[in-house]
């Protein structure tokens, strides 16, 4: 007996599309200097983001890669796009892959700083890994910003707390795509994927997971190569993981990691992999003297290198469940607080505690406690804002709306983070 095909229905296929804020951010950049450098991780988001401002500029704008040989000609030739495209964006792609690109780059913001046509010129991609080398090379002809994975204040607030509401997409035909700007996407989904594109959307938390994991293997595999020997993939991963399991716990350079591992908390923070927070004191020389608290930065990273595939898993385990709450609040909290914040934690010998402090300018100082079960705050974090003369304190908690415990302030992090970017 012969089957009957079975007729499939056409259906549109939803996709999601993230409006970043930073977009809007480097197009105000990109009105006020020649040349604005995206920093980011590998795979963050970069060169979307670039395209993105780029197709919204309303002048004309050209997309160019490093890596490809035909771009590489148009770029160094005499007529080529660097020296004959005033008027115009060029985004530049992969710009590790042309070095000597950026020395054109330079001598033309040179020669047009002269004559007075020095905005908006050019916008660069530049890996975290090859940061330095750009930031030698130009100096300060350029303005440095820095790309980090989808946070919260990405995506709409209001979303409801539980399952997210992201669409199967292998369910939906192969039509034409419904692009829905920042379509419903649950904290939780955001927090337990993280920021990454390809891990936030992608069509399920396996499919998430794995692509994570190969990121991490790519990473270290990448990195290692870049530093030689005696470091290894092995060894990178080793250090990520210790970290992990660590989450948000002090770490000394001297002390709390075997000598070969020592060096790379430097290159992890480079790499924007790591977030170093230091301890705040009253003399700041003291600030860069005591241990350092390391955190894994995004939250999807952390919870494969923890091997834990759901939420489910991360909440059986107080000290993962606290620790991955924990990193996930400083790092939304200090990317919307933005690089002109400074960010600390508070540890005195006599049990005072703050899990994070923002100093403003003006003396703004604010006492954050992240909490991510149920209690009032601790004792130790109500005199640690005493001792740090904090002017706001509050507790941000995995919670749909601002309640008061007792005397003391609980917001969700969603409310958090919009105070923190009003400052």
């Amino acid at each position: 007996m012969t089957r009957k095909p079975v007729a499939k229905k056409a259906r549109d296929r939803e996709t999601i599309k993230i409006n970043r804020a930073l977009c809007g951010q480097i197009q105000s950049a990109l009105a006020a200097e020649a040349c604005v450098l995206l920093v980011g991780s590998h795979e963050v988001g970069k060169s979307d983001l670039a395209r993105a401002v780029a197709s919204s500029s309303g002048g004309q704008s050209r997309v160019v890669d490093c890596s490809d040989p035909a771009d590489q000609a148009d770029l160094g030739s005499e007529d080529g796009l660097i020296r004959n495209g005033a008027g115009a964006l060029l985004v530049i792609d992969n710009i590790e892959a042309f070095p000597a690109c950026l020395d054109m780059v330079r001598r033309e913001l040179d020669q047009e700083r002269e004559h007075g046509k020095d905005i908006g010129r050019f916008l660069v991609i530049v890996s975290a890994g090859y940061e330095g080398a750009a930031r030698q090379k130009l100096g300060t002809r350029g303005r440095f910003m820095e790309v980090a994975p989808i946070d919260l204040a990405d995506l709409p607030l209001g979303v409801p707390l539980g399952e997210a509401n992201v669409p199967a997409l292998s369910d939906l035909g192969d039509e034409a795509a419904i692009i829905r700007p920042n379509a419903s996407i649950a904290m939780e989904t955001l927090w337990l994927r993280g920021g990454y594109p390809q891990s936030l959307l992608a069509q399920h938390d396996k499919a998430s997971f794995e692509w994570r994991r190969r990121y991490v293997d790519s990473v270290c595999a990448r990195h290692a190569a870049a530093l030689g020997h005696p470091v290894s993939a092995s060894m990178l991963r080793s250090f990520l993981e210790r970290v992990a399991a660590g989450q948000g716990a002090e770490f000394s350079t001297n002390q709390s990691l075997p000598a070969d591992q020592r060096p790379l908390i430097g290159h992890c923070v480079d790499w924007k992999l790591i977030r170093q927070l230091r301890p705040w004191f009253v003399n700041e020389v003291k600030r860069f003297e005591k241990h350092s608290k390391l955190y894994i930065r995004d939250s999807g990273l952390l919870h494969c290198l923890l091997t834990k595939r759901s939420l489910r898993d991360i909440r059986r385990s107080a000290v993962a469940y606290g620790g991955s709450w924990e990193g996930f609040c400083v790092e939304n909290l200090i990317t919307a607080a933005g690089p002109d914040v400074g960010s600390y934690f508070y540890r005195s010998d006599d049990g005072a505690e703050i899990d994070l402090v923002l100093e403003f300018a003006m003396d703004g100082r604010w006492a954050i406690e992240l909490k991510g079960g149920s209690g009032s705050a601790r004792k130790g974090f109500h005199t640690g804002a005493v001792e740090i003369a904090a002017t706001r304190k509050f507790v941000v908690r995995p919670i749909s709306e601002r309640v008061m415990i007792g005397e003391t302030e609980a917001l969700p992090l969603q409310l958090a983070i919009e105070a923190v970017r009003a400052g």
